[in-house]
């Protein structure tokens, strides 16, 4: 940030949200200034005198496809099974001894392991 006074500033708004199904819905939203330039070229933005807070938001907006949402996404859901992955794995190997020596089969039942 600065301590110079501010005279141009814009926001993007990105809103990521997942429902009790893990669906996930995204939107983004500029806002009103950075919005109703939609029909202008950066040409003519930039011609027009747009500042470079209004045409960076208005770029980066454009750039915000389906698909880059969904790579970021896809990005953050791989991490999330990665560390999913590493607890199944620490999971089983404390389970290996016990599954070897039947410890595991609960009272009265017989554990055959082959």
């Amino acid at each position: 940030m600065t301590s110079e006074k501010i005279v141009h500033s814009h926001q993007l708004v990105i809103t990521i949200t997942q429902d009790e199904n893990a669906d996930v819905y995204w939107k983004v939203l500029p806002d009103s200034a950075v919005d109703s330039t939609r029909d202008a070229s950066y040409e003519e933005l930039a011609e027009a005198g747009a500042p470079l807070a209004a045409l960076g938001t208005r770029v980066l907006f454009d750039l915000l496809s389906k698909e880059l949402i969904s790579i970021a996404l896809d990005k953050a859901n791989n991490h999330i099974w990665q560390k999913q992955l590493i607890q199944l794995r620490q999971l089983m190997t404390a389970e290996t001894p016990a599954l070897e020596d039947g410890s595991i089969a609960e009272e009265g039942e017989a554990m055959v392991i082959h």
